[in-house]
């Protein structure tokens, strides 16, 4: 039953702001959503990460191990590419 109630506590939230975005969407079609999704990108994400960081007991070692890792792979990732000659 805890189980229940921890994924009522999490989803509700989420297909709560679903809907409204849905009703919205329905009542007018044309709705001008820049200020939303900047918002989102700019307050929102930023927010949720420091809320998650601070939240689970991340020690800062482990975050900089992590932070480490994660910019190696962006380095690998985003290496230019050899072209091909023929």
């Amino acid at each position: 039953m805890e189980l229940y109630l921890k994924l009522i506590d999490v989803l509700f939230p989420v297909f709560f702001v679903i809907g409204i975005g849905y009703y919205l969407g329905k009542k007018n079609p044309n709705i001008n959503t820049d200020f939303i999704t900047t918002f989102a990108g700019n307050v929102g994400t930023p927010a949720m990460i420091f809320y998650t960081i601070t939240t689970t007991g991340v020690t800062l070692s482990v975050f900089t191990e992590y932070f480490i890792y994660a910019l190696i792979i962006i380095k690998k990732e985003y290496r230019p590419k050899k072209s091909l000659q023929l």
